[in-house]
């Protein structure tokens, strides 16, 4: 894991280390303090932690790592051939291919959806915001989805019914 041998996941070891690092370390913004139910809803810290694995990417090498890591998202989609299946399903409602190819793959696409509909500079303003208005408490995604409509000013239910699911 930690040294260049053996591949991890078809991946060297030590880019595995990396990735894994960042995607961890963005936990301690989305579940350790804002938490979500991971049960219930684990699109919303999984899908977060993995778009700030790419942010991670992105901004310490360049924009071509960034859509490197983007690219596995898709590839992790691909096991399902991109199948329309909602990232807002309960963990237990998957199989194991398909909580990889949803939660980890499908949900950070719809963080980036997001980030499109704000603009890059907008998104992170409301990360921002909405780690230091819901820090230390557990959100829910009709909250998540309420917060984000006031900063773009639009209603963005048709987009969370695609790509979330039920209810919304």
């Amino acid at each position: 894991l930690y040294g260049s041998e053996p591949p991890q996941n078809d991946k060297p070891g030590t880019i595995f280390l990396e990735s894994a690092t960042a995607h961890e370390l963005a936990h301690q913004w989305f579940f350790n303090q804002v938490m979500n139910n991971p049960v219930q809803d684990p699109w919303m810290d999984e899908g977060l932690a993995q778009y700030l694995t790419y942010v991670y990417y992105r901004d310490n090498y360049n924009g071509r790592a960034g859509d490197l890591y983007i690219d596995s998202w898709y590839l992790r989609w691909d096991r399902l051939d991109r199948a329309d299946i909602p990232i807002g399903l309960p963990a237990g409602e998957y199989s194991g291919v398909e909580y990889s190819a949803i939660v980890y793959g499908r949900a950070p696409l719809f963080m980036l959806e997001l980030q499109k509909k704000l603009g890059e500079e907008g998104f992170s303003e409301f990360l921002r915001d909405y780690v230091e208005i819901y820090r230390w408490q557990t959100i829910i995604p009709a909250d998540f989805k309420g917060m984000i409509e006031k900063y773009c000013d639009c209603d963005l239910s048709a987009l969370f019914q695609s790509w979330v699911g039920k209810g919304f």
